[in-house]
């Protein structure tokens, strides 16, 4: 029988994990919770109810820089990638074991509908990739980066409910630390960054664009906001609605700091 691994990567959240943990229950075969860092609330002892397996990593600051632990910690054939402040719909609890019986694709997206803190802004847009077949994934520890799918991957009309404590429409004070975290990283060698399942090659290629994009800082910002673009081909109403709206522009104004913030750190690295 096809088995999947939910995969929970957190920084004290009390407020949210007990929804999202109760939303896992007989949808998948094992949890497991890594806190980046010291658990200084009660998340650690509310995911305890739910899971043996959890893990205390060092303090990172972006949960991108767990995943490969938590990848070789899961024994599923499929990986659930899933944050606190997510829960599965009912109909994807429901039909998530038959997405992962099939042969046919190796990866599944979600519909993820946009939050404001009160209420969802959007209905069906946009989509995010969560379910992979573990054999078909590879990654890069970079943050705001997925897992490199080598396969087929497939849109599904199952919800994957978001309710962040804030407007994911706005800038935040945890959006700039996290550009901090980002630009830094970014100056480092492909070579100093843990790596799962990429081949020589792919390493090669992925510094040689890591190089041209801090030669040339507009090729970095176009290099991230391309994902944006492809978001819209999936729903172009989105330019005409108010959340969807909201939301690529704080992508375009997030991918605008995170650029300048790259760029003055690499000349500074240079002088």
């Amino acid at each position: 029988m096809t088995t999947i691994s939910a995969l929970v990567i957190v920084y004290h959240e009390e407020g949210t994990i007990e929804r999202c943990l109760t939303s896992l229950q007989g949808a998948v075969d094992e949890i497991i919770v890594i806190h980046d860092g010291p658990c200084n609330d009660q998340t650690v002892a509310i995911a305890s109810r739910f899971t043996k397996k959890i893990f205390i990593g060092e303090r990172r600051g972006m949960m991108e820089f767990h995943l490969i632990d938590g990848i070789i910690a899961s024994q599923g054939e499929w990986i659930l990638r899933i944050d606190a402040d997510e829960t599965l719909s009912f109909e994807l609890q429901k039909h998530i074991k038959k997405l992962a019986s099939t042969t046919k694709y190796d990866a599944y997206s979600f519909v993820w509908p946009l939050w404001d803190g009160k209420k969802a802004v959007s209905r069906h847009w946009p989509y995010k990739l969560a379910l992979y077949k573990k054999r078909s994934i590879a990654y890069l520890e970079n943050p705001h980066t997925n897992f490199l799918v080598k396969g087929k991957i497939k849109k599904t009309p199952y919800v994957l409910e978001h309710r962040p404590s804030i407007d994911m429409c706005n800038f935040t004070v945890k959006h700039k630390r996290w550009i901090a975290v980002e630009a830094k990283t970014y100056l480092l060698p492909t070579s100093k960054k843990r790596y799962y399942a990429l081949g020589r090659k792919e390493l090669m290629r992925i510094e040689r664009k890591r190089k041209a994009a801090l030669r040339f800082p507009f090729l970095f910002f176009v290099m991230h906001i391309y994902h944006s673009i492809r978001m819209l081909a999936d729903y172009p109403l989105a330019l005409f609605q108010k959340g969807p709206y909201r939301y690529l522009r704080f992508r375009f104004n997030y991918y605008t700091a995170l650029t300048r913030a790259v760029a003055k750190a690499a000349q500074k690295q240079h002088s």
